[in-house]
């Protein structure tokens, strides 16, 4: 599962269906799941910067347009956004990674 989590997607117009089938596998796992949720134009790159720092347990989604996913529906704000989030409820919205590491801690 870890694997799953940490995996990097390439960039294409089929990105959403590709998480939109992952999260059909695992809606009930996800709900609980700690997440972290990058929306907007960098959201893939933004994404991967994530991956110097372990981080156990946690998933992490993405998406550079709107998302059929429930954990990245109202999650669009204009530009690239972090959220970091648990069981459902997400601290304030930042733009760095860095802020985000700071409210995963």
């Amino acid at each position: 599962p870890d694997a799953v989590r940490q995996g990097s997607l390439d960039a294409g117009s089929d990105l959403d269906d590709r998480w939109n089938a992952l999260a059909a596998t695992r809606d009930a796992e996800a709900d609980a799941d700690p997440a972290s949720l990058v929306t907007g134009p960098e959201a893939l790159a933004r994404r991967a910067e994530f991956t110097g720092t372990y981080i156990p347990n946690r998933m992490f989604l993405g998406t550079t347009s709107t998302s059929a996913l429930p954990l990245l529906q109202g999650k669009s704000m204009g530009g690239t956004t972090i959220f970091v989030c648990v069981e459902k409820t997400c601290q304030l919205p930042v733009t760095t990674v860095n802020e985000a590491l700071k409210q995963l801690r």
